[in-house]
């Protein structure tokens, strides 16, 4: 599996981080965990839908999807 240096840019006031990679080293890191396949390229499109529709709901953590 190819490398990929990642600079991280922790901004703890805001609990946000700020990272910055190289494109091409991205795009095989992506590659060879196979997202670039058509079931997942159609996946985000249905998602991306789902979410214009409005057709989600916001959630504080994954457990909370269990009680669903």
């Amino acid at each position: 599996m190819p490398t990929l240096d990642l600079t991280i840019e922790p901004k703890i006031k805001q609990g946000k981080i700020s990272v910055e990679m190289d494109i091409l080293k991205f795009e095989r890191v992506v590659n060879s965990l196979n997202l670039f396949n058509p079931e997942f390229l159609s996946s985000i499109t249905r998602a991306e839908n789902d979410y214009r529709q409005g057709r989600f709901r916001k959630i504080k953590s994954l457990k909370s999807l269990r009680n669903s």
